[in-house]
């Protein structure tokens, strides 16, 4: 199942990736003195699960399918995917991102409004979409 070019091998390594990082986020909540809803929780966790699916199965596209002279990389498509679904975040969830970027580990550095979130999503993007990539492989898989 994990061999080279594995589409199953992609998804089960992706999702295990967003399942894990979702619930490492929700475990350091407690740590942090601000208080969210069981509904934003669980939605984050989902949120990672589904941005690292979609991750896996981009995996698949070594080269955009219009433009062929544009190449999908581990490290194009991850960030890609994870800007999306962080400013989809975002969106969503304003009010409760707000009180995140008030924290004095944030303020000091002056990115206070909510749509930074984007950049963390660009990190883990790229991380669930290198490890992904270097488990399974990528490309000429079932789809041309």
């Amino acid at each position: 199942m994990f061999n080279k070019h594995s589409l199953a091998g992609r998804l089960a390594v992706s999702k295990t990736l967003g399942a894990v990082i979702g619930i490492l986020a929700i475990l350091v909540l407690p740590l942090i003195p601000i208080e969210t809803t069981l509904e934003f929780k669980i939605g984050f966790v989902l949120l990672m699960i589904l941005m690292s699916t979609f991750i896996g199965l981009f995996g698949v596209f070594t080269h955009h399918p219009m433009f062929k002279g544009w190449k999908f990389t581990w490290w194009v498509r991850g960030p890609l995917v994870g800007a999306i679904f962080f400013f989809l975040l975002v969106l969503l969830a304003k009010d409760e991102l707000g009180p995140f970027m008030s924290l004095d580990i944030v303020i000091w550095t002056g990115l206070t409004s909510p749509y930074w979130a984007v950049l963390d999503g660009i990190f883990l993007g790229g991380l669930i979409g290198y490890i992904t990539t270097k488990v399974s492989g990528e490309g000429d898989l079932p789809v041309e």
